[in-house]
Protein backbone atom coordinates (compact mmCIF):
# COMPACT_ATOMS: atom_id res chain seq x y z
CA UNK A 1 0.00 0.00 0.00
CA UNK A 2 1.22 3.38 -1.32
CA UNK A 3 1.18 5.71 1.75
CA UNK A 4 0.80 9.52 1.26
CA UNK A 5 2.87 12.55 2.90
CA UNK A 6 0.03 14.66 2.98
CA UNK A 7 -2.57 13.71 6.33
CA UNK A 8 -6.12 14.00 5.85
CA UNK A 9 -7.67 16.63 8.02
CA UNK A 10 -11.28 16.64 8.92
CA UNK A 11 -11.33 20.55 9.43
CA UNK A 12 -8.84 21.62 6.69
CA UNK A 13 -11.52 22.83 4.76
CA UNK A 14 -12.52 25.09 7.93
CA UNK A 15 -8.42 25.72 8.63
CA UNK A 16 -8.15 27.16 4.66
CA UNK A 17 -10.96 29.64 4.79
CA UNK A 18 -9.57 30.92 8.13
CA UNK A 19 -6.41 31.23 7.02
CA UNK A 20 -7.62 32.92 3.56
CA UNK A 21 -10.22 35.11 5.70
CA UNK A 22 -7.21 36.67 7.41
CA UNK A 23 -5.17 37.15 4.56
CA UNK A 24 -8.15 39.34 3.05
CA UNK A 25 -9.46 36.83 0.03
CA UNK A 26 -10.68 38.15 -2.53
CA UNK A 27 -13.37 35.53 -3.02
CA UNK A 28 -14.90 36.25 0.37
CA UNK A 29 -15.77 39.54 -0.76
CA UNK A 30 -17.29 38.33 -4.37
CA UNK A 31 -19.43 35.80 -2.58
CA UNK A 32 -21.44 38.79 -1.04
CA UNK A 33 -22.26 39.58 -5.01
CA UNK A 34 -22.00 36.31 -6.88
CA UNK A 35 -23.83 33.43 -5.89
CA UNK A 36 -21.26 30.17 -6.04
CA UNK A 37 -22.68 27.67 -5.36
CA UNK A 38 -25.50 28.08 -8.19
CA UNK A 39 -23.05 29.26 -10.54
CA UNK A 40 -21.34 25.52 -9.96
CA UNK A 41 -24.64 23.81 -10.36
CA UNK A 42 -25.04 25.59 -13.61
CA UNK A 43 -21.64 24.59 -14.96
CA UNK A 44 -22.13 21.19 -13.81
CA UNK A 45 -25.19 20.87 -15.47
Amino acid sequence: MKRSAIKADLFAGDKRREKLDALGDPLVFLERYVDFAALAADVDR
